[in-house]
């Protein structure tokens, strides 16, 4: 972000910007990050879920699919392109 600032870009005016997973470092940006983070404990529950049923059941295929659940957190360093809000 500091790049796109000091090489003349607005954010979120002229770019939008997202992150993924959370970190102390997203905490100081100017303006704040709206970042995408796994919850560490999902994560965990899903390996150790995995781990325990390839030892039960055999490694066979390696390769599975597991949907994680994240979480939103909207900083101002992305902007609506919605330009007018649709009433309800």
């Amino acid at each position: 972000m500091n790049f796109l600032q000091t090489s003349g870009f607005k954010v979120p005016d002229d770019v939008s910007l997202m992150a993924f997973n959370t970190s102390e470092m997203t905490k100081y940006s100017n303006p704040s990050l709206t970042t995408i983070s796994q919850l560490p404990e999902n994560l965990g529950k899903i390996s150790m879920n995995t781990i325990i049923e390839r030892i039960e059941n055999g490694w066979g295929e390696c390769s599975t699919h597991q949907i994680v659940r994240t979480r939103l957190s909207l900083g101002r360093s992305t902007k609506s392109l919605v330009s007018k809000k649709i009433e309800r």
